[in-house]
């Protein structure tokens, strides 16, 4: 066997897997960490060389052999670690939607948060460059551009979950965005629940508002079991036993978007938001007495057999729903808020009148959605000391924290709690 060593055409001597080509350019041929054969290209062997006019300038054989070495040695892909942070999200969406992990909506609405990301002058750069000092300066360039709290607390955990899965997927070794995390730190205007005093007010103006009163049913029954919008539009006159003073929680409407690759959607009948989601609700006497009130007057109408709308289910029909609009069609989130928004003008404009009358501040209501009706409904059941568990099953939430949000403390109740406090007994001295 020859001893004689391969040399390029300057007569240096190449190692093992390099080789110069005909056109000038160097080629390492290696192994990647999955084991298969790859080849690297420069017209560089060190990085002392030129590269000729008018060719990519490449950096050299030997530089990328060091590259490589490292990364084989840190367990991860070479290739990947080159990819930019645009597309190691971009990759990392995909999988979830190829996955089932999430549905074309949250894919859209985590794509209209990253937009702001793509912007920034890290998006860009090869992942494995990026350190936590990147990602600090990621935050104040959100800020500095004016993009919205809500916006950047979606990207900071879009943000971290991309790395973790760059890291799983042996892009990098290591998830330098979690010590960075500080730095997108925003707090949300908290969603108020409304006091006992606003909930009744509201409620009684509803109850004796000629105008208005095709609301009460619907916001009365949401106060009474705290179900989302989407569930009530979606609840029929089969979903309710009333013999066993139960509400069966199952299916919701919703405007879907069914396709990631456009925004095209449509009203359809769908799976609870999430698998807890799914439940059953023990009926107040209240919520018992709104759902016969309502089939009474479906009955009244000649609505009581109304639509007939596909189930998420093949095969499978929804009808006879029970809550119906003033016009009666079904209910969606935009034209429920839109109706409170007027419920609560008129509400307003009103007592702004009696206060005028009576002499005194007119006591105004907030402008609040229909799921401030879900929280204040959390925040009744948790002053009358429901079981957290209870409570949490009963809101369809996966973790007790989640309901800890819904349940709000005002000062009147922190002062019916310091007065409940004070009769109780004092505990003696051990």
């Amino acid at each position: 066997m020859s001893n004689t060593k391969r040399k390029d055409k300057k007569g240096r001597i190449l190692e093992k897997g390099e080789r110069q080509l005909e056109d000038g350019r160097y080629r390492y041929r290696y192994t990647d960490i999955n084991g298969e054969p790859q080849d690297y290209y420069s017209y560089k062997l060190v990085d002392t060389d030129k590269t000729p006019k008018g060719k990519k300038d490449k950096i050299s054989i030997r530089a990328f052999k060091l590259e490589i070495a490292i990364s084989k040695k840190e367990g991860i892909d070479h290739k990947k670690g080159n990819a930019t942070l645009n597309e190691v999200f971009d990759e990392y969406v995909k999988h979830q939607c190829d996955t089932g992990q999430i549905q074309p909506c949250t894919f859209h609405n985590y794509m209209g948060a990253w937009k702001h990301v793509r912007k920034t002058k890290i998006s860009n750069k090869p992942i494995k460059t990026l350190r936590k000092s990147h990602f600090e300066i990621l935050a104040k360039e959100l800020f500095d551009n004016g993009v919205g709290d809500g916006a950047i607390n979606l990207i900071k955990k879009k943000l971290k979950n991309t790395i973790e899965y760059a890291c799983d997927e042996d892009y990098v070794t290591k998830n330098y965005v979690k010590g960075a995390l500080g730095a997108f730190e925003v707090t949300l205007g908290e969603k108020e629940a409304l006091t006992v005093k606003q909930q009744t007010n509201f409620v009684e103006f509803l109850e004796t508002s000629e105008e208005f009163n095709f609301l009460y049913n619907p916001v009365a029954f949401i106060l009474e079991t705290a179900i989302r919008i989407s569930e009530m539009a979606g609840f029929t006159i089969h979903d309710a036993d009333l013999s066993n003073g139960i509400i069966n929680i199952n299916k919701q409407y919703i405007k879907k978007i069914i396709d990631r690759h456009s925004t095209k959607s449509e009203m359809r009948i769908c799976p609870p938001k999430t698998p807890n989601s799914y439940r059953e609700i023990p009926l107040s006497i209240k919520a018992t007495e709104i759902i016969e009130r309502q089939i009474s007057h479906l009955k009244t109408v000649g609505m009581l057999d109304n639509y007939e709308i596909p189930s998420y289910i093949k095969g499978n029909m929804c009808k006879n729903f029970l809550f119906l609009t003033r016009e009666h069609v079904l209910w969606n989130t935009a034209n429920f808020d839109q109706q409170l928004e007027n419920a609560i003008k008129a509400y307003n404009e009103l007592e702004e009148s009696k206060a005028i009358s009576e002499e005194r501040e007119p006591d105004y209501l907030p402008k609040f959605s229909a799921h401030i009706l879900r929280h204040t409904c959390c925040t009744r059941l948790s002053e009358k000391k429901m079981d957290r568990t209870v409570l949490q099953a009963l809101m369809g939430h996966k973790h007790l924290s989640t309901t800890n949000i819904y349940d709000h403390v005002d000062k009147e109740r922190m002062k019916n709690e310091m007065q409940r406090l004070e009769v109780l007994p004092q505990s003696k001295a051990v």
